[in-house]
């Protein structure tokens, strides 16, 4: 995800006239880098194309990262384990409540949960995620702890969750 403060950079058309007048690169290689996300070497050249443009990246794995992580790793989980049909969830001020209804397996009866692998879901997500990652990329289950109980649900993880990068914010600065 992009975070871009609205007075710094106001959309494409901002970012791309930030560098128009220099030339440095083509207009459709940025965006294609910022589009396709991680992958090939052009990514690895994202910070450095930016630059060019005079746009300061930084990254942080803050709030927004955390709550992106907490629904990337539930709606993989429930992609995995339920029937089709609706699915996700409801983030309260210390714990989730599922929406799985009959159609998700171990993981039904929209379950209020708190933790995932033993970790907190509310501090910490990078190293929830970093568990949740190694365990569907080895077929391990994943433990859904319910709240405000020892207890936990069990469910098996046969995909490996996708890469979740952190948070980018975008400012016009001075150009390299």
């Amino acid at each position: 995800m992009v975070d871009v403060a609205p007075a710094e950079i106001n959309g494409v058309a901002s970012l791309l006239a930030a560098g128009g007048a220099t030339g440095a690169i083509e207009a459709q290689q940025l965006l294609e880098i910022l589009i396709d996300g991680p992958g090939g070497s052009d990514w690895q050249d994202r910070d450095r194309l930016l630059s060019e443009l005079g746009v300061r990246v930084t990254y942080e794995y803050g709030d927004a990262w955390e709550a992106r992580a907490r629904a990337a790793i539930v709606n993989h989980i429930l992609r995995l384990r339920c029937t089709p049909g609706r699915i996700g969830f409801w983030t309260f001020e210390d714990h989730i409540r599922l929406d799985t209804g009959d159609r998700c397996g171990t993981l039904s009866g929209d379950p209020l949960v708190d933790r995932i692998n033993g970790l907190t879901i509310f501090d910490g997500m990078r190293a929830v995620f970093e568990s949740v990652e190694r365990a569907c990329s080895n077929g391990e289950p994943v433990q859904f702890g319910i709240f405000g109980s020892p207890e936990s649900l069990t469910a098996e993880c046969t995909t490996p969750i996708r890469q979740l990068p952190p948070s980018a914010t975008l400012a016009i600065g001075d150009r390299n």
